[in-house]
């Protein structure tokens, strides 16, 4: 693996060199994203990168919006042991189609990506761990990296690889607009991907990701595919929709409901789950086991400090380690 860490060039006013995204930016377990993505049928301009600038995605139709997906961050032995989980620090539970579990190393200065695995066992590992980032991260830093990603089969039979050239840049400071809200003082980071098949021309990828105060805490993400000429925008979702990790269509979505002073309604869930509770920031409120019946179940949550505004509970369950999530306001 090569990497490097360059400054393309250095003019910062006082707003832009107070935004440096260091090891506090680091998301830890317990963490939770909730996303929903629009999908075009062409390139959709990102904007410009800069100082002060205003990117306004307003008027993108949020109509043809998908299911809401979530990202879970967790243990890295939370969903089975394996090659990557015995190295990792961290491990995220990407729930939307195909789901997948990814692993990162994380020691301090350094955010290593190594690799992901989907649900049957498949994976791809890289061949040194990928750099994400290194901390600390300020404006027009740039931090480059080459690795060789291979493709495992869930029998572990090495099915083919891609040689992987990306720059991540640190690229502007500024407002960004979405269908939803307004975001002051967001800073937003450049991904570019050069993927080299060993047996086809090679893919260019671009992607832009807005995040406020932490790497959690993604905004939004605009993802272009020159190879197939078409884009991929992904939101913070919006309002009380349930995310979960099942692709079973057939299966009868669980119905949650918050009554008062820690007191839910639930059914359409069986056996034991754990039940977490988070803030609109994503930190961890309290959590307790709960066993479901599928039928209609009372539970409470008396003892978990709630505020005002917007929560989340996290349901996982203890058996099939399927989850789902549930926004309230209490």
């Amino acid at each position: 693996m090569k990497s490097l860490k360059t400054v393309v060039f250095v003019l910062l006013s006082f707003t832009v060199s107070a935004q440096v995204i260091d090891a506090n930016w680091m998301f830890s377990v317990g963490d939770t994203a909730i996303l929903e993505r629009v999908e075009l049928n062409e390139l959709f301009d990102p904007g410009p990168g800069g100082v002060d600038v205003v990117w306004d995605f307003s008027n993108v139709d949020m109509n043809a919006a998908s299911t809401p997906y979530s990202i879970q961050y967790n243990n890295p032995e939370a969903y089975g042991t394996n090659a990557l989980s015995q190295t990792a620090t961290l491990s995220a539970l990407n729930s939307s189609s195909p789901q997948r579990i990814l692993y990162f190393d994380f020691n301090g200065e350094d955010l290593l990506y190594l690799g992901d695995s989907l649900l049957n066992g498949a994976k791809r590992i890289y061949d040194t761990p990928a750099i994400q980032f290194t901390f600390p991260f300020a404006f027009n830093e740039e931090i480059s990296d080459f690795y060789i990603l291979d493709f495992f089969d869930n029998q572990g039979n090495l099915g083919f690889e891609n040689a992987v050239e990306i720059t991540r840049t640190f690229d502007g400071v500024g407002t960004l607009i979405t269908p939803l809200d307004t975001f002051a003082n967001c800073v937003r980071i450049k991904e570019e991907l050069i993927v080299q098949p060993l047996s086809a021309n090679p893919r260019r990828f671009e992607t832009y990701s807005w995040y406020l105060n932490s790497l959690r805490n993604e905004l939004a993400r605009v993802s272009l595919e020159y190879f197939f000429n078409r884009s991929f925008i992904d939101w913070q979702a919006d309002e009380g929709q349930v995310v979960t990790n099942t692709q079973d269509i057939s299966k009868v979505e669980p119905v949650v409901r918050y009554l008062r002073n820690g007191q839910f309604f639930a059914e359409n869930l069986s056996g034991q789950h754990s039940v977490t509770v988070l803030d609109a920031l994503g930190r961890q409120l309290g959590s307790d086991l709960i066993e479901f019946n599928d039928q209609a179940t009372y539970f409470a949550l008396e003892q978990v400090p709630m505020g005002s505004g917007v929560h989340f509970l996290v349901f996982v369950n203890a058996a099939t380690k399927e989850f789902f999530i549930h926004k309230f306001i209490p």
